[in-house]
């Protein structure tokens, strides 16, 4: 009896080591699967932003704007040289028109997401300034260039502003005084199916006379936004853009790639659309005029 109550205990305290054992197998393996499932590889990283992060919204007094039912365009020039205020840009969700100068780090990057915002895009391009002083971009047309070396700045230009839907000149007080110049320069835009907004840097101008002579499709700048740059000054200057779009049907105001109009549009455009006002490109203000023929 007493052997075989030993045998029993023996029995008993095997049982009990294979179940400690077995135990420590499990534990063993649980804790190395967390192991792997916690590891590096489980990490999610969020992508990297396209752009900077929108500037601090600026304070401005509010904005009050005649009631109208013209149509208003708001061209935003000088786009290349940085990303900054892409982000402001793209919140902007109504039709601007976007004016890249060509050929600067940022210009096919800027123009392809102003594109992707459904922003209208344009080439801003350099022409030749009364002020021989004045500050020059490369690939600046200038009046005494020959024909075919215009039309290959033309050329390159473009090809770094993808997705241009017409041409705007920068600076150019100059260049669009002359007549024959500005003749190549239309009659290659023409070609090319493009339109011409002439910014109206000088009162000398020949662009509209050019632009009827060639039968391109044709605009013409209505107000500066934002020569003064403070935002109530920019925001006077929106008053008066919507008073003339009342007065006569539409208007064209441009501005500049700078923070402080990008913030006053921020506020300007659901307002002039409240107040009667339709936001449009460019693009839909152009018109081909005809020469009236001599008798």
């Amino acid at each position: 009896m007493r052997n075989r109550n030993r045998l029993l205990y023996s029995l008993t305290g095997l049982a009990l080591l294979f179940i400690l054992i077995f135990s420590l197998h499990l534990s063993g393996r649980s804790r190395r699967g967390l192991a792997i499932r916690s590891g590096p590889t489980a990490v999610t990283r969020p992508a990297p932003m396209p752009f900077p992060q929108p500037a601090v919204h600026l304070p401005l007094p509010p904005l009050s704007l005649p009631r109208g039912k013209g149509k208003i365009a708001i061209v935003l020039d000088d786009w290349g040289y940085t990303l900054k205020q892409v982000p402001a840009l793209t919140a902007l969700h109504r039709p601007l028109t976007v004016s890249v100068l060509p050929n600067l780090a940022h210009s096919a990057e800027v123009a392809r997401a102003a594109q992707a915002s459904g922003h209208e895009v344009i080439l801003h391009m350099p022409m030749e300034a009364m002020d021989p002083n004045a500050p020059r971009e490369a690939g600046t047309i200038l009046t005494r260039m020959p024909r075919r070396e215009v039309i290959d700045l033309m050329s390159r230009s473009l090809s770094a502003v993808p997705s241009a839907r017409g041409i705007n000149n920068h600076q150019g007080s100059k260049a669009t005084t002359d007549a024959a110049l500005m003749g190549i320069v239309l009659q290659e835009a023409k070609r090319r199916g493009l339109y011409f907004l002439d910014s109206v840097v000088t009162k000398q101008s020949v662009c509209a006379e050019v632009a009827r002579r060639v039968r391109i499709p044709f605009a013409r700048r209505s107000i500066f936004l934002d020569n003064e740059l403070s935002g109530p000054a920019i925001q006077k200057q929106v008053v008066e853009l919507a008073r003339l779009a009342a007065r006569h049907g539409q208007a064209i105001g441009i501005g500049h790639d700078r923070t402080v109009t990008l913030e006053v549009l921020r506020q300007a455009v659901p307002a002039l659309e409240k107040a009667g006002y339709t936001l449009v490109p460019v693009s839909h203000l152009t018109e081909v005029q005809h020469s009236q023929e001599r008798k």
